[in-house]
């Protein structure tokens, strides 16, 4: 067997993806980006590299108030090392 061109392969699953349902084409996606992030993960690193991880706007709606800003954070370290830990 030997090997397709690039322009081949293209027009090979493009045909094939032209037979599937909407459900295998969305397999077939999600393999295609399956194969991606595996080759990212085991490309060699360059220095430092960032990972973005997407996720929806609604589960980050879920993180507002869980901080809350304007405590004094030296007392609080000082109450933690001196073991005074307040709530």
């Amino acid at each position: 067997m030997r090997t397709l061109t690039s322009q081949e392969v293209q027009e090979t699953l493009v045909n094939i993806l032209d037979h599937l349902s909407s459900v295998q084409r969305q397999q077939v996606l999600d393999f295609a980006r399956f194969l991606r992030q595996q080759a990212v993960e085991k490309a060699p690193s360059s220095g430092q590299r960032i990972q973005l991880n997407l996720v929806p706007a609604a589960s980050v709606a879920d993180l507002t108030g869980l901080v809350s800003l304007g405590g004094d954070a030296v007392a609080d370290t000082e109450a933690l090392y001196d073991g005074n830990g307040r709530s």
